[in-house]
């Protein structure tokens, strides 16, 4: 509890999530025929046990964690069970703390992931304390139960082998066998399921032959040292409460019934601790630190050895142990741990605080986002941490594998015409708003795709909104210019002829004092005059690129960006002209939409402009790019 009791309070992962969302996805037969998860096939402690406490009983992460910690004290319990029974209650001690001490026990227990690993562990664990009872029939059904949790377990007989030479030097092969069959027979029978469900081509790793030093570095992470004196620094109590601990927990415990018993777990061990780590590394790539879960429990029962040398040696290893594991557990190395790498607690702590806030704001609208096929989100940042948030976060935390959260840019024209829900996020609160598509909200969205030339899809938007409000004079001119800049001319004027039949399209003076509302300038009335001899010119025909340009222009000189850029992007749309770019450009700089107006650039430049906008368009897009940076114009402009 001391090392990873904070594990309890870790949220969900990245990987938690990924795994959890493919569960809801994938029907239990597909699961358990393999393939439908990432990484090795292990059906009893990937697909079967996502599948029964993630998406059956919908478990939160706290129970999910909590289960893991069962896995891992039943694995310590039956390693110190299995010793006592042959060395005594001080070997069997150690062999349990040593397993405790194992320092990636902190990411097993902070990712719910981490089952797999626990599970393959604790079921070699019951297969050794079986074997150790003489209870060979239940040793089959526990070494197949590990095969299926982990495919390093499937050298488990090999292990019992050694261990059983080990121990009946004398002994000849045919009294060996009724030991030993029913756990071989257990393990080929796993080994044909996996094989026969999900057949994996194993090549080798290029680092294959570092798999031991990188076991044996699991042990000693490189961040120990200094997470230990950041440890120091922050909370000593827990440093000190740590070392307190591992060296109470001998106290009275050094009286082995026979050191040679013991000492015979150091050569046992080592076996357990060696065949695990053949197929890992045959493996494409190398081993994270949590899968040396398995091999972890041959060094807990070689350290039952220890146990035959002095106590304070002993007491001061076991000591040094806990202290590397506590300060490997305590460093942040950074948002997310490199693969292979040493995964610490506090990384996993992090990521899920990270993404945390953004699943709870999530949660209160489950059931509004149940109500529409498709959710499309405003004002959030397309990075991964909040794809993963709205993809796999957001329906494992509503439980709805059919949720469908995207980003606004990426709405298509079948969409727009479809029922959809908008969800608007404030960065700053942390907090989400939810709209129904109705309307006024297709209308909002059409005008926002506009400014940022998503045509095709505005143009649906505005489609469907006057399909459902058809006497709203509002909203003629704007579907009107959408299909037009859409390349859907003749529909736009079939629209426009059949608005100035009805009486419903705008008239010029209206239309300019609309868009110059609250112009309080000396010259404004000059100003309108002006505006709606352009807007005239649009209007007598909403299909020309020209008016809308020079409308544009005369509106951003006016200082109205935003419908600067609209009557811009819509001449963009129209005509598409590099020197439009180069004016729809000028109206994001003005917007202060920075990112777009680099891209924008960009496109204008590459089209070809005359020598004044050329000179103009490079030296702003040097500007924005040291003002960015260079990664900004390969990244291109979010919408």
């Amino acid at each position: 509890m001391a090392l990873y009791g904070p594990a309890l309070a870790v949220g969900f992962a990245g990987g938690d999530l990924i795994a959890l969302d493919l569960a809801l996805k994938t029907r239990l037969g597909a699961l358990l025929q393999g393939g439908a998860m990432p990484g090795d096939y292990a059906p009893l402690s990937r697909e079967l046990w996502w599948w029964w406490w993630g998406r059956t009983l919908a478990l939160d992460a706290t129970a999910l964690h909590v289960i893991n910690a069962a896995l891992a004290v039943a694995c310590g319990w039956m390693l110190y069970r299995a010793v006592a029974l042959r060395a005594g209650t001080g070997a069997g001690r150690l062999a349990a703390l040593a397993w405790a001490v194992f320092p990636p026990l902190g990411s097993l227990l902070g990712a719910v992931s981490g089952a797999r690993e626990l599970m393959a562990a604790a079921w070699v664990a019951a297969t050794v304390l079986l074997f150790v009872r003489g209870r060979w029939i239940a040793t089959a059904i526990t070494a197949a139960l590990a095969g299926l949790s982990g495919r390093e377990t499937l050298g488990l007989p090999i292990a019992l082998a050694v261990l059983d030479v080990i121990e009946r030097r004398d002994e000849r092969v045919p009294q060996r066998v009724p030991r030993l069959l029913p756990t071989l027979l257990g393990s080929v029978a796993a080994g044909w399921l996996l094989a026969r469900s999900h057949p994996v081509a194993l090549h080798p790793a290029p680092d294959r032959v570092r798999v031991v030093a990188s076991f044996v570095q699991s042990w000693i992470p490189s961040p120990a040292l200094p997470g230990l004196g950041a440890a120091w620094h922050a909370v000593p109590w827990r440093v000190l409460l740590v070392a307190a601990l591992a060296a109470l927990a001998m106290v009275g415990a050094f009286a082995p019934r026979g050191a040679d018993a013991a000492r015979r777990w150091v050569a046992g061990g080592l076996a357990f601790a060696l065949i695990p780590l053949m197929p890992l590394a045959v493996q494409p790539a190398p081993p994270g630190a949590e899968r040396f879960a398995v091999a972890a429990v041959g060094v807990a029962l070689m350290a039952a050895g220890l146990v035959t040398v002095n106590a304070w040696i002993a007491r001061a290893a076991l000591v040094a142990a806990a202290l590397l594991d506590l300060g490997a557990n305590v460093v942040t190395p950074g948002p997310l741990a490199p693969p292979g790498r040493f995964t610490s607690l506090a990384t996993l702590s992090a990521q899920s605080r990270a993404i945390a806030p953004v699943l709870g704001a999530l949660r209160p609208w489950c059931a509004d986002l149940h109500s529409v096929p498709l959710t499309f989100v405003t004002g959030g940042s397309p990075d991964s941490l909040f794809r993963l948030a709205l993809g796999p976060g957001a329906r494992a935390t509503c439980h709805d594998a059919r949720l469908s959260i995207r980003f606004l840019a990426e709405l298509t024209p079948p969409e727009a015409a479809a029922p959809f829900g908008l969800l608007h996020f404030d960065p700053q609160r942390v907090r989400f708003e939810f709209e129904r598509a109705d309307a006024r909200v297709r209308a909002l969205v059409g005008e926002g795709l506009l400014i940022y030339a998503r045509h095709a899809p505005a143009a649906a938007c505005f489609e469907a909104a006057a399909a459902e409000r058809p006497q709203d004079r509002e909203l003629v001119y704007p579907l009107v210019m959408s299909l037009a800049a859409a390349q859907r001319g003749a529909d736009a004027r079939a629209r426009w002829a059949s608005a100035q039949r009805e009486g419903f399209a705008p008239s010029a003076d209206t239309l300019a004092a609309r868009l110059l509302f609250g112009d309080a300038s000396s010259d404004a009335a000059a100003a309108r005059a002006a505006g709606a001899r352009l807007v005239r010119a649009v209007l007598d025909d909403p299909t020309a690129a020209a008016p809308h340009l020079a409308l544009g222009r005369f509106l951003l000189d006016r200082g109205r960006t935003r419908a600067a850029t609209i009557e811009i992007s819509v001449a963009c749309g129209i005509g598409r002209r590099s020197q439009d770019v180069f004016w729809l450009a000028r109206g994001y700089d003005a917007m202060g939409a920075s990112a777009e107006a680099l891209e924008a650039y960009r496109a204008a430049l590459a089209g070809g402009l005359d020598s004044t906008t050329y000179a103009v368009a490079r030296g702003r897009l040097a500007d924005l790019l040291r003002t960015m940076g260079p990664g900004a114009l390969d990244a291109g402009a979010p919408h």
